[in-house]
């Protein structure tokens, strides 16, 4: 099974490690160099599946009057306040599990058990493989007992 190779900056040029691009008011007053450290390393939580980093820095972005397109890959500067529920300080309670993550973790608790099933099958065939081994040895070595004698 092999991987997806990452691509790398890309033709629209964004920071170290992104390809967000900058629209919209350019010459808005914002600290960019702040602002591209934060999107390279949300961008590397989201690639190592750490999406609640993702979502804490996208939180700390939105409060800085950042606005995040991510379908469209691009940032820019709010003039207003952000748009959308204001970065929290402390995680959000924790409800049951969405469906796609509990079915998630169901496969991955299934794939281990069929693991674990055709480990011992081959374990289990691997021994009667032995006995049968030893046993054929026996069997041979008491007709030859038995011709010579």
């Amino acid at each position: 099974r092999g991987g997806g190779g990452g691509g790398g900056g890309g033709p629209r040029g964004g920071g170290g490690g992104h390809d967000y691009q900058r629209v919209g008011d350019v010459g808005a007053p914002c600290d960019a160099e702040q602002i591209e450290k934060l999107l390279s390393a949300r961008h590397r939580a989201k690639l190592n599946r750490d999406f609640q980093t993702a979502d804490q820095l996208r939180d700390q972005l939105r409060g800085m009057g950042v606005r995040l397109q991510d379908k469209e890959r691009t940032w820019s500067v709010a003039v207003g306040p952000p748009p959308g529920p204001p970065a929290r300080s402390a995680p959000a309670p924790q409800g049951p599990p969405p469906r796609g993550a509990e079915r998630d973790r169901r496969e991955r608790r299934s794939r281990s058990r069929d693991r674990d099933r055709d480990r011992d099958r081959d374990r289990e065939r691997d021994r009667r493989d032995r006995k049968e081994r030893r046993r054929s040895r026996s069997r041979s070595r008491d007709r030859d007992r038995r011709r010579r004698d």
